[in-house]
């Protein structure tokens, strides 16, 4: 070291001085930073790291303090702000949100006691690659499972992961969450598929009719328009049944020829076959084209014989019977 009075040297100078460091305090030079917010982030969610502090012999240290500071600049040199929390036992949590794809430049340093000087760690600058990440409010939600399924069979819906431009994600592994409520609010089961390509196909089976409420979230936020309010309709089941026959009479003349004009007479008889009940209304409909149209409805089940008769004559195929049964 060099002092100096009117750029006269005083005596003895130049002085030599020994300088040397406390191997037991904080060395920049062995200071580790580590984690995911320094290999890939996303413009989604926080980027997080951690900072170690080691000591001069390679030794992780146990307590806090220690004046670190972070500089993250976006690929246009921008400054993203960076939450720096001491956790007390010699190690430090860094999150911050990029909010610009591309590379990102992260400095890691340590206040130096000389006032100005900043001393990076080892390692520091770290280049950080920022992609798209899914935004739950862009994303959307839908199909048949959100619209006016039935309480009789299962149904599903699609959501589509999208970034905050609203353009699509073309991966998956984003934690959606479902959730279906019924009428009364009570959860019905309900699973949800990554099909790897940022669509994702979620299931659930309707017990009851009414009002449902479908909940989706991301990472604790609301995805499209949820809450969905969905009205199950009632299905018909396989308890179903004929509740009315039809068949058509196609008249011919004495030559064997089609009739091509109505205004004949057809007398239907439809009786149980166990009761001799004679079924009423029976309906016979002149389409007045040569055919007839029978429409009639059995009260019970049970085998049934049918007659058609024309001029007091069985027509072809007259009588059948018709066997009318639950299963």
């Amino acid at each position: 070291m060099q002092v100096t009075l009117h750029a006269d040297h005083i005596k003895d100078s130049p002085f030599s001085i020994e300088v040397s460091r406390n191997p037991d305090a904080i060395d920049p030079a062995h200071v580790k930073a580590f984690g995911p917010g320094l290999e890939e982030a996303n413009t989604a969610e926080p980027a997080i790291f951690t900072i170690q502090a080691v000591n001069g012999k390679g030794e992780n240290l146990t307590v806090g303090g220690h004046p670190f500071v972070i500089q993250i600049l976006d690929p246009q040199s921008k400054e993203v702000v960076a939450k720096v929390t001491d956790n007390h036992d010699g190690t430090f949590t860094v999150e911050y949100q990029p909010d610009e794809i591309g590379n990102h430049t992260v400095a890691v340093a340590l206040k130096s006691p000389l006032e100005g000087l900043l001393l990076p760690i080892s390692g520091s600058e770290f280049t950080v690659p920022v992609i798209p990440g899914t935004d739950a409010s862009k994303s959307l939600a839908f199909g048949p499972g959100l619209e006016e399924p039935y309480d009789t069979v299962p149904t599903e819906f699609t959501i589509q992961a999208k970034d905050k431009y609203g353009n699509d994600i073309p991966t998956g592994g984003d934690p959606f969450e479902i959730s279906i409520l019924d009428p009364n609010e009570q959860e019905i089961p309900a699973d949800i598929t990554d099909n790897g390509n940022g669509t994702y196909v979620a299931k659930y089976e309707p017990v009851t009719h009414g009002a449902h409420k479908a909940l989706i979230k991301l990472r604790g936020k609301p995805v499209g328009k949820s809450p969905y309010t969905v009205n199950v309709r009632q299905g018909a089941t396989e308890s179903s049944f004929v509740e009315r026959f039809d068949f058509v009479i196609r008249s011919k003349t004495k030559t064997g020829e089609i009739k091509k004009v109505g205004g004949d007479h057809f007398d239907v008889t439809v009786n149980n076959k166990s009761s001799g009940d004679k079924v009423p209304e029976v309906d016979v409909k002149d389409n007045d084209d040569g055919s007839y149209l029978v429409s009639y409805g059995l009260p019970s089940y049970g085998t049934y014989d049918i007659h058609i008769k024309i001029n007091g004559k069985n027509i072809h195929g007259s009588p059948w019977t018709q066997n009318h049964f639950d299963e």
